[in-house]
Formats: C-alpha cells, structure tokens, sequence
C-alpha cells in the first residue's frame, strides 16, 4: 500500500500583500477551483550554447521576472486594494505560503499590477483575473 504524501487544505493559503504606501492586506475573496498561479516569465533554469563540433556550454538563467494571476470573486473585498494598487504607482511586496502538508513559499520583494482586470456582468457573478507582474518571482517546495 503507497504511502500518504501530504494533505492539502486550501483555506491554509494565504496571500499578503506589502505595500510602503498602503500598508499590509491579506488577500480573500478567490474564486472557484485554481485561485492562484506563480510562473516564471522564462521557467529554463539553464540555457545551454551548442557549438558546430557538439561543445556545450551552459549558463544559468539569471531572469527572475515573472507573474502571479489572482482569481478572486466578482464581490472580493480584495478587489478595492488591487485598484488602489494600480494608481499609486509603487512596487509593493507579494508574499504566498501554503501552511498545509504540501507546503510552498512563494514571493517578491518588486512587484505592480500588471494589466486591468476584465470587467465582466452577466447573469451569475464573475471571477476577476488579477496580474501581478514581479521582477524577482521565488517558489520554494518542501518535503513533508
């Protein structure tokens, strides 16, 4: 019989915010399923040069850019902040732990609103996708 790898708890995840300008504010209101994703804007951690005769040489990939999309509810008290955010015009901090068995640790320390969310209405409340583009994206998984 395999072994229990870990349990997830979704409500264990939590999302703040670190802004100079506008103090500390802990994300809510997500939306259904998936209510976050980090990628890396190039997730390669090494590019590697092949020469005519099949030398190699690898370099590491130092670009740390990348995005965090946000998808919270069309009634999320968050949604406020994420606008307040766009107009001050100042990186702020973005910090994601998982505090469940399956932990990971995710952030930046420079990151701004990337585009304005879609404005949606129709006759079932909508889900607003928010982008946050980050200079120095992190992820961190650990073992249970």
């Amino acid at each position: 019989m395999g072994a229990l790898l870990g349990v997830y708890d979704p409500e264990k995840v939590t999302i703040d915010i670190i802004s100079p300008v506008l103090g500390n504010h802990r994300v809510s209101g997500f939306g259904e399923g998936s209510f976050i994703t980090a990628e890396r804007t190039d997730p390669e951690l090494y590019k590697a040069k092949v020469g005519a005769h099949g030398d190699t040489t690898l370099a590491r990939n130092l670009n740390r850019t990348g995005k965090y999309s946000i998808i919270l509810s069309q009634g999320s008290p968050s949604l406020a902040k994420f606008d307040a955010l766009k107009e001050i015009n100042t990186p702020f901090a973005v910090k994601v732990q998982d505090g469940s068995e399956t932990p990971l640790i995710s952030g930046s320390e420079k990151a701004v609103v990337m585009s304005e969310p879609t404005a949606e209405r129709g006759a079932e409340a909508a889900d607003v996708t928010i982008e946050i583009w980050c200079q120095d994206l992190t992820t961190v998984r650990s073992a249970v």
